[in-house]
């Protein structure tokens, strides 16, 4: 149990900040230049979330089989247009602000003003939801696990310990009910983390 943990948050984390970094990268570049390309893409992201990220994840699964590797592609694809889209909404916000209109008066290029002036202004709210979305990304990995798509024995991941267990629920019912506590805890504990990290850093909930 204990060393299956080392893979299901590896796993989780690792898919969480891929999905953070690629999130804000394009995010930010879409929001601040608008126009023809922000339309094109967003629209692309429209589509893309149409896609349930759950059946998303199961399709990308099975095409690449399973692995650890794998499941990351898998989960990380199906997360990045909220990541996205979230980054966009902040940094359209921000390109308004007087701080940047200085930054163009003092002829910074664009790669500057947004990736040393404007993300560092919505990279604590980015954080947040990432980690409040890290709960359910624990809960895809372990569903794809369960069903034999994501990460496979001999891996002691907590979706494969609960598909082995599945068979030995009358006889040995601890085979399941340790792992999904395991599971339950640790969603628990990262959306209990990720609502503290809200109030520490969100300066409107300060008194």
């Amino acid at each position: 149990m204990l060393y299956g943990g080392r893979f299901s948050l590896g796993l989780d984390l690792l898919v969480s900040i891929i999905g953070m970094v690629l999130g804000i990268f394009f995010g930010a570049i879409f929001g601040y230049y608008g126009g023809k390309v922000d339309n094109i893409s967003m629209r692309v992201m429209d589509i893309w979330q149409a896609i349930p990220s759950t059946l998303l994840a199961i399709l990308i699964s099975t095409a690449l089989g399973s692995g650890f590797i794998q499941t990351v592609i898998a989960l990380t694809v199906g997360g990045i247009p909220g990541s996205i889209r979230g980054t966009r909404a902040m940094v359209l916000k921000e390109r308004e602000m007087d701080y940047l209109e200085a930054a163009r008066a003092m002829n910074c290029s664009d790669f500057k003003i947004i990736f040393k002036h404007m993300v560092p202004n919505v990279l604590s709210p980015t954080i947040v939801g990432t980690t409040m979305h890290i709960g359910s990304t624990i809960m895809e990995a372990a569903s794809l696990s369960y069903i034999g798509l994501g990460v496979q024995p001999p891996t002691p991941e907590w979706g494969a310990i609960l598909a082995d267990g599945k068979s030995y629920i009358l006889s040995y019912p601890h085979l399941l009910v340790y792992p999904g506590i395991a599971i339950a805890l640790t969603v628990l504990a990262f959306n209990l983390f990720g609502d503290g990290l809200r109030d520490a850093l969100d300066p409107r909930l300060k008194d």
